[in-house]
């Protein structure tokens, strides 16, 4: 079994195609974040190779050490090829999520794992797995939309892995 890394590239340099800079520092990194891993899932068909997508450094490293009980800081976030496309398998038909009472998660709402796992609303603790690994649950509200996305906490590795993701309709209170 082969182990890519893929990070992302320097992302201060993002312009629009006039080559003058688009919107708050905050979405130029996001544009370019989404941009990186709609690359990184058109790769990720290949069920042969695990590859790791490095988003960054954990960013509200408080809120998610409240929720685990133990320091974050400096712990990357990463996507596992794997994981992404259980996302959309388990979680992308539409009928089937519609019965669920949530909506199906697209690669448009994977592209936006940057933002979803930077600039979360709520972090709580999640049942740990079955190989002891603390999970974090993070929910984020944007666009009448509430994301509900898992993570594993491991320490050792000091990485903060995206499992899954949930999608319902924002009614105003949070996920259970």
């Amino acid at each position: 079994m082969v182990l890519l890394g893929v990070k992302t590239g320097n992302l201060s340099k993002i312009a629009s195609p006039d080559g003058r800079g688009t919107g708050s520092g905050s979405d130029r990194r996001n544009a370019a974040a989404a941009t990186s891993i709609k690359q990184f899932l058109d790769a990720a068909t290949d069920t042969s190779i695990v590859s790791v997508h490095v988003i960054g450094q954990v960013r509200n490293a408080a809120a998610i050490a409240r929720a685990v009980g133990f320091p974050v800081v400096g712990y990357s976030v990463i996507v596992e090829n794997g994981t992404a496309r259980h996302a959309i398998k388990c979680h992308g038909d539409a009928q089937a999520e519609a019965k669920r009472g949530q909506i199906a998660v697209t690669r448009d709402d994977l592209a936006r794992l940057p933002q979803l796992l930077g600039e979360f609303d709520t972090a709580e603790a999640a049942e740990t797995t079955k190989q002891g690994i603390p999970q974090v649950r993070l929910t984020k509200r944007m666009q009448s939309i509430c994301y509900e996305l898992y993570a594993e906490v491991k320490p050792k590795a000091k990485q903060l892995v995206f499992k899954t993701m949930l999608k319902r309709r924002d009614r105003g209170d949070v996920p259970s």
